[in-house]
């Protein structure tokens, strides 16, 4: 792009007003994460001609890049003034509309660019997100089947249908989806951990198991699958086990008064009771008024017939809870 936008240049030094080279070196500038200077690039190609509604669309696209969405919707508006059959600046400014919050509204623009053009699997995907995002489940799953039919290789599909499919309490159908999601991409440890949830809510907690490992096997650093893996040891009784997956995610987030307070939990069902109640204070120095933690160190002193300490940690909980 660089030796490009050199060209461009030299096509700008022989004529100044050259729409084209200023139009392509704005594209270029785009492709390189250079927005603001794609933006006066086209801003230059406007100033030339006003007619071409490219300008205003690719101007429309900076402007989304750099965060700036109502700019850019009045850039994509401009566009369809002058090209008002031009399904991707509808496409376009949906997008915008999305990213402000804008759902419904943004459906309608979605709808529109499917009906000037339906073969392109981008309009109905983004269509299928806008839907989810307003619990319009069974609608989303219908546009990620469409999405699906013109793009059968594509991983990202099949598992929003089954985020879709999950949704509407279809699990075992989500875990297909899932499933087609990780043989098209085996090393998205997305699809694991979505498939894992689907396993843990059908009660399958050796089959989530599985999935939480085949992710970290890859590699992920995410917490998450550490603690819904001790979540599964827990419900299968494990609780050595669940620690072992408590004590990784500890490892990752220290400052995270959850993991300490399942840490907790499980070492009080193995009859630790003291080390438990270390873990309740650590839950508590990583959040003071963490309520929890002080009712349930209290249950443990309680074995112990320690009902002084219970009743400064019923104290400590109810003034945190007045607080």
């Amino acid at each position: 792009y660089n030796e490009a936008i050199e060209c461009y240049d030299d096509n700008i030094d022989l004529e100044d007003n050259h729409y084209e080279a200023y139009f392509n070196k704005g594209v270029s500038l785009e492709k390189l994460g250079k927005f603001n200077d794609a933006i006066e690039c086209f801003n230059k190609a406007i100033s030339i001609n006003d007619r071409n509604p490219s300008a205003y669309g690719n101007k429309g696209m900076s402007l989304a890049k750099l965060g700036n969405h109502i700019e850019a919707i009045k850039c994509y508006d401009k566009a369809l003034r002058r090209d008002s059959k031009n399904a991707s600046f509808y496409n376009l400014r949906g997008v915008s509309l999305a990213e402000l919050g804008e759902n419904d509204k943004a459906i309608e623009y979605y709808d529109t660019a499917i009906e000037l053009d339906a073969s392109q699997v981008i309009f109905h995907s983004n269509k299928g997100a806008c839907l989810e995002k307003l619990e319009r489940y069974e609608e989303a799953v219908k546009c990620y089947d469409i999405a699906i039919y013109l793009d059968p290789n594509n991983a990202n599909f099949h598992n929003f249908k089954g985020l879709g499919l999950a949704k509407l309490g279809n699990n075992r159908e989500a875990i297909q989806c899932f499933n087609k999601a990780i043989s098209l991409d085996s090393k998205n440890t997305t699809f694991y951990l979505n498939k894992g949830a689907c396993h843990e809510k059908c009660w399958e907690d050796e089959e989530a198991i599985e999935c939480y490992n085949e992710a970290i096997s890859l590699g992920s650093k995410n917490v998450t699958f550490y603690l819904n893996k001790g979540g599964c040891f827990e419900n299968l009784r494990k609780y050595e086990e669940a620690i072992q997956c408590y004590d990784e995610a500890i490892l990752l987030d220290p400052e995270n008064a959850q993991f300490y307070m399942r840490k907790a939990i499980c070492l009080g069902n193995l009859g630790k009771e003291k080390e438990a109640i270390d873990c309740f204070d650590e839950a508590i120095f990583a959040e003071p008024y963490n309520v929890e933690a002080y009712n349930e160190k209290a249950n443990c002193f309680r074995k112990f017939l320690k009902f002084e300490k219970v009743i400064e940690c019923c104290d400590e909980a109810i003034l945190r809870k007045i607080d």
